[in-house]
């Protein structure tokens, strides 16, 4: 149960900004590294996912090595292995803790609403929920000063309506609250005026 901790709360730090984002995803990482080596389960690291993946970051570090500015390139692109690990954590945890789907789902749906409703709240008085002004407009993360709310919306979107096609509610319940979401999401991204987030959404959504 403390293992999923870290990633429960990974949502809604992605309303801080980058960096506590990255580092529960650096810590969860380590944790599932520690865990594997100490329980031998070596089949998480033995399989077609983890093949492909080291293909992948291996062409992205080939590709920095060409880049205009290779020490920019590489700084971001060595650490990308991060990621694979924190996909190999949440199918430890899907397959070590029988809650861990439901819970963060509950999480994630909270973390969501409020970024939805901070959003409305800004466009109407040009001021978030915990009192930080409105950057010309553009509407800002709950807990940040960057104005990227629309991009946070839109890629976690899809990802959302997968969960909650996933939780045990009624059909009926599941319709009205996607509807509702779908509306609200569209909604607050349209307010942000972000083109890009808006193509994102539109896409997902088809």
């Amino acid at each position: 149960q403390f293992f999923s901790i870290p990633v429960y709360l990974l949502p809604i730090s992605l309303l801080t900004g980058p960096f506590i984002p990255d580092l529960i995803i650096s810590i969860s990482s380590i944790f599932l590294i520690y865990i594997v080596l100490k329980k031998r389960e070596y089949f998480y690291f033995k399989n077609n996912f983890v093949y492909l993946f080291l293909i992948f970051y291996c062409f992205l570090i080939f590709s920095s090595l060409f880049s205009s500015d290779v020490f920019f390139s590489l700084k971001s692109s060595l650490i990308y292995f991060r990621f694979g690990l924190f996909a190999l954590c949440i199918w430890f945890l899907l397959n070590n803790n029988q809650n861990f789907l439901k819970i963060f789902t509950y999480v994630f749906l909270s973390t969501f609403t409020l970024a939805l409703i901070d959003g409305h709240f800004q466009f109407f008085f040009n001021v978030n929920l915990i009192g930080l002004e409105t950057d010309g407009g553009r509407l800002r993360l709950t807990f940040d000063d960057e104005p990227i709310l629309g991009s946070y919306l839109s890629r976690l979107f899809p990802l959302l309506l997968g969960l909650i096609l996933l939780t045990k509610l009624s059909n009926k319940v599941k319709f009205y609250l996607i509807i509702l979401i779908s509306l609200l999401t569209f909604s607050t991204i349209l307010f942000t005026g972000e083109r890009t987030a808006f193509g994102i959404i539109t896409i997902s959504t088809i």
